[in-house]
């Protein structure tokens, strides 16, 4: 929200994202001695930094009210003027269209073209527009709305005779990219785009809708009966506006866009909009003299009770209308995750990689950004990458390009990235020589690749043999595994802390590397070359953690073995065992994942199942610390189907894909790991619930 304030002679504020040349387009008009405020979305430039460009001497307000996420919608722009309807030298617009077409008439709706033009997609959802009226005839407002709707009771830009008014629009396109715009007073109207809606993204965009009217009369109307001439506000006073479930908003939306206008205040003032049941903030969002009829947009996230409420310090009637809504947050399209020991990441429908968690060392992939203080961040979306596989570590990741090559990025002091260097990597980086691969999975410090062919090749720290070449020798770049069972062949793969396992085309399993445990499945030592799970039959799924392993049977039982009280059969004292056994009442699984001290289970009935440490509430049964869960135990808090489970590696927080294409994540926090961005929620703070990730 940025706010002129006394300046010496009319003219305009632009707000650009600063390393770029000052746009052709205005945020803030003013006159002489004017408080003038109006929203931006504001597109971030160099160093974090955004400029603001005064034409004449200004004193300058500037308050925070949102963030968009790197990766996140909307999509910020350079601001571009899109309509001029004044004409002259420097009346342009960004392409020349919609420049020079007169006034707007009294009465008259202009048809705009936006889709397409200034950096707007063909296919955007919605935009946001600054909207000015400039010299208009009379007092009147414009409305902007889809051409293809009806023109709705509510107003975006009020006005009086000669003013020169800007206001944020979140505007629904219609099919053909187009929105319209009424003027009820003959007037000129400049609009600059700043930012869009892509197709299918946040904030969902409503028709126009007055949700708060004031004042008494006719036509004076909400568009459901409700908070309708209620009265003046007193100075000092605050109202309790309800706005979830009403003029299209979800009752479930965390955030609103209100266009919100003060009527014929008594004296000077402002209005501060805040989510009921916090602190009033020391900001505001409207700014008025006496008499004044003030607009400005508002994002506003929604309180108590679905309610927002509105601070004025001088008695004034208030105008509301909602333009748009912003949902719980959440990433849809989600069909698959990994858990790393600080980080996490998903691959969507379309291959698309989204990461967040600690981020030291480029493990998230989205190359150098700067994350002040904090060296961590909540989802990002790897630019330009597309993946059939996805596997987090110990701040490292690896992929399976949809070409079959594979891709890591992160740390690589022991080769784990396995381009053949030692270089921290900070975007996805091809791993040397590796074609048709199918799987990849990651150990601690090091990786493996399953092949279309059935081999199998790791590289990074070999210190235990988890490469499978029959050495110990760390590799830079790929190794293939040798003395794999001949006769078979491997269908997954899977790495554990200092170790690897394969399941093979028969139901049976292999392992190599540590073995301190028995979690190789044989009575020998820590081995070099695969050896064989004995007695395990059957096996549609291996999944490797740190001192135990666990295979899924095709009758949906599960089998572990490897240190006693990891298996889930309760409290068997110290020692280890080399030999499956079967998780007494556990059936119906249908995925497993495996971490260093806590293993998850999905069933068939869209529940999941944890057992293991519980020091941050990894195991999700509603509670943080005390004694270690050695059974299953049901995940509370999930709301929707469990398709798969993902353990970090470090056991430390667990995470769940859900039939609804979201991802959900509980336990350690401190990294934000937890990718939340729910509201009321502590980004760092480590939960007993799942939370949704987004």
């Amino acid at each position: 929200n940025v706010t002129a304030v006394a300046p010496s002679a009319a003219g305009f504020l632009t707000v650009f994202p600063c390393g770029t040349d000052q746009p052709l387009a205005s945020n803030v008009n003013y006159v002489a001695g004017d408080i003038v405020p109006n929203a931006a979305l504001a597109k971030i430039g160099t160093d974090g930094k955004v400029c603001i460009y005064t034409s004449a001497e200004a004193d300058i307000v500037v308050d925070v009210n949102g963030f968009v996420p790197l990766g996140g919608s909307p999509e910020s722009l350079d601001p571009a003027r899109i309509l001029e309807t004044r004409s002259g030298p420097e009346n342009e617009t960004v392409d020349g269209q919609f420049e020079g077409v007169g006034r707007i008439e009294a009465g008259d709706t202009l048809t705009l073209k936006v889709a397409g033009r200034g950096g707007v997609p063909g296919n955007a959802d919605g935009v946001f527009l600054n909207v000015t009226a400039v010299t208009p005839g009379a007092a009147g407002f414009l409305t902007v709305y889809p051409c293809n709707a009806g023109r709705p009771l509510a107003s975006n830009v009020n006005y009086v005779a000669g003013d020169v008014v800007p206001n944020v629009v979140l505007a629904q396109l219609s099919p053909t990219g187009q929105v319209c715009i009424y003027s009820s007073a003959a007037s000129h109207v400049v609009v600059d785009v700043n930012g869009y809606v892509p197709e299918g993204r946040t904030p969902g965009t409503v028709v126009p809708a007055r949700i708060l009217e004031t004042r008494i009369g006719t036509g004076l109307d909400t568009v459901d009966g409700l908070f309708e001439g209620i009265g003046r506000r007193g100075a000092g006073s605050t109202l309790e506006l309800t706005v979830a479930g009403r003029g299209g908003v979800p009752a479930e939306a965390s955030a609103v866009f209100l266009n919100v206008t003060a009527v014929a205040p008594d004296a000077a003032g402002f209005v501060t909009v805040f989510p009921c049941g916090e602190d009033r903030p020391n900001a505001s969002n409207v700014n008025y003299f006496a008499g004044d009829v003030a607009p400005n947009s508002v994002l506003a996230k929604i309180g108590d009770g679905g309610k927002v409420c509105l601070y004025t310090l001088a008695a004034t009637d208030l105008v509301v209308d909602v333009a748009g809504e912003v949902p719980q947050p959440s990433i849809k399209g989600l069909v698959d995750a990994s858990a790393g020991t600080g980080h996490a990441c998903a691959l969507d429908d379309e291959g698309g990689v989204t990461c967040w968690g600690e981020y030291w060392n480029g493990e998230l992939g989205v190359g150098d950004i700067d994350i002040p203080g904090t060296n961590s961040s909540l989802p990002v979306t790897i630019p330009d990458f597309s993946a059939t596989k996805v596997e987090a570590s110990e701040r490292f990741t690896c992929a399976v390009r949809t070409n079959g090559s594979a891709a890591c990025w992160g740390r690589n002091i022991e080769g784990q990235v396995g381009d053949g260097t030692t270089t921290e990597r900070l975007s996805p980086t091809d791993v040397s020589g590796l074609t048709n691969v199918i799987d990849v999975t990651t150990g601690l410090k090091h990786a493996c690749a399953l092949r279309s062919n059935g081999e199998i090749w790791c590289w990074g720290d070999n210190g235990a043999g988890q490469l499978g070449d029959g050495s110990n020798d760390d590799s830079l770049v790929p190794v293939q595994v040798t003395g794999l069972p001949g006769g078979k062949q491997a269908t997954a793969i899977d790495g554990g802390r200092e170790y690897t396992c394969a399941l093979m085309d028969d139901g049976t399993g292999v392992c190599w590397g540590r073995n301190s445990n028995g979690q190789l499945g044989d009575p020998g030592g820590t081995s070099n070359t695969p050896v064989v799970v004995g007695g395990l039959a059957d096996a549609v799924e291996l999944e490797a953690g740190q001192n135990h392993t666990c295979a899924r049977i095709d009758d949906g039982t599960v089998e572990c073995w490897g240190r006693l009280n990891d298996l889930g059969n309760g409290d068997q004292g110290p020692g280890s065992t080399s030999t499956p056994e079967t998780v007494a009442g556990l059936a119906g699984v249908v995925d497993i994942s495996v971490g260093s001290i806590a293993t998850c289970a999905a069933l068939d009935d869209g529940t999941a199942r944890c057992w293991g440490q519980n020091t941050s509430g990894m195991v999700g049964n509603g509670t943080i610390g005390g004694d270690p869960e050695l059974t299953p135990i049901q995940v509370v808090g999930i709301e929707g189907d469990v398709l798969k489970v993902h353990v970090s590696g470090n056991g430390r927080f667990s995470c769940a894909t859900l039939a609804d294409t979201t991802v959900v994540c509980w336990g350690d926090n401190s990294d934000k790991e937890l990718g939340s961005l729910s509201p009321g929620v502590d980004p760092r703070a480590d939960s007993a619930v799942p939370l949704v990730v987004g």
